[in-house]
């Protein structure tokens, strides 16, 4: 019993420090792409340069998970671009209920009006929503082309 215990704990505590790993990984990361690649741009340029490399990422983690588990990459393709696109939405309409919840409890609980109006969600279009959007696409796009001639034979 109390090594089921210890070992869920050294569980929990291998999984934190990944997470901790990927977490510090990817900020050096961002670092090192900010001072190294897009400082040498600017304007509309820096924005394609964002959604080029965003749907790389995407497209690494998406070859990563189909080469780690013997899935079909056109198969893991299509589900990976629709997980980020779906997270990518629930961030921002998450993000708008949050601050909604925040500006409701902040009036109720101190009797003042909080001068924040409740907002609709508005979904606003970034570089690197963008780039999702676009890996989105082309994953859907290419499962239909792939599967197509499957479809037309029903």
């Amino acid at each position: 019993m109390l090594w089921d215990v210890l070992r869920f704990f050294a569980v929990i505590a291998g999984v934190l420090i990944v997470y901790f790993i990927i977490i510090g990984s990817l900020i050096m990361g961002n670092n090192l792409l900010e001072f190294l690649i897009l400082k040498r741009f600017e304007g509309k340029s820096r924005d394609v340069v964002i959604i080029v490399i965003t749907c790389l990422f995407e497209f690494m983690i998406t070859w990563i998970v189909a080469f780690a588990a013997p899935l079909n990459f056109t198969d893991t393709l299509f589900m990976t671009s629709l997980l980020f696109v779906s997270i990518m939405w629930l961030s921002s309409v998450s993000k708008a209920s949050f601050d909604n919840e925040l500006s409701v409890e902040q009036k109720l609980y101190s009797g003042t009006d909080s001068q924040h109006k409740i907002n609709a969600a508005r979904f606003a279009i970034t570089p690197i929503k963008s780039g999702t959007i676009l890996f989105g696409l082309i994953g859907f796009i290419t499962s239909v082309i792939v599967y197509l001639p499957f479809f037309l034979e029903l």
